[in-house]
């Protein structure tokens, strides 16, 4: 079993995710994740995540991530389906210090 992810490995995640990416991408956290950023828990058992648009770039770095923080990422894809009702508009920008990178 990984240990516990914390706020600073959840960073480490974004920075190298950001780094990877050819394209303006954004990066959306649900679940427990989320609590973390926002500073209402210290940790999560894992880092529930959407990406938007994926590369393979972006998902090979994804897999590295994992074995280098030794972190547990799960897709949030199945409850964020391209249809559903307005949930982008919901997902508010983080003001937590998550990289942000322009691209192109």
């Amino acid at each position: 079993m990984r240990p516990p992810v914390d706020v600073e490995r959840i960073r480490a995640l974004a920075v190298v995710l950001s780094r990877a990416t050819r394209t303006e991408t954004v990066l959306y956290l649900t679940g427990g994740a989320t609590a973390v950023i926002e500073g209402w828990r210290a940790s999560t058992v894992d880092i529930d995540l959407r990406l938007e648009p994926d590369s393979d770039e972006v998902m090979k770095a994804l897999v590295q991530a994992k074995r280098d923080l030794d972190i547990n990422v799960e897709s949030a894809s199945a409850g964020l389906r391209a249809g559903a009702s307005s949930w982008r508009d919901r997902s508010p920008a983080s003001s937590v210090g998550l990289p942000r990178r322009q691209c192109g």
